[in-house]
């Protein structure tokens, strides 16, 4: 809910007009932006819970591997330079239709 005022105040701005549908549209482009934003989080709890060698590990090393483990998840590297996978689309898409 934190992003729908000021996506319901862009929404108004481009079209001029306030009504039900900028601030419907407006809501709605909050949450996706919010859904987006949050699914690397989303992504270490589902990592943390379901990887029990974390359990016995120092601090350090446990943000080694989840450091990792984001890497591995949103990051290809090809002769030595780094780019956002193909996937990172798609799976923001998904994580954002559960709005």
């Amino acid at each position: 809910r934190i992003f729908c005022t000021p996506c319901t105040a862009v929404l108004e701005l481009a079209t001029g007009k306030s009504n039900s549908l900028t601030q419907v549209g407006g809501d709605f482009g909050g949450n996706v932006l919010a859904a987006c934003m949050s699914a690397p989080v989303h992504q270490v709890y589902g990592y943390t819970v379901t990887t029990p060698e974390l359990a016995k590990m120092s601090a350090s090393e446990k943000k080694e591997r989840i450091v990792q483990f984001l890497k591995d998840q949103y990051l290809v590297t090809e002769n030595g330079k780094s780019r956002l996978s193909s996937v990172v689309p798609r799976d923001l898409f998904m994580r954002s239709m559960y709005v």
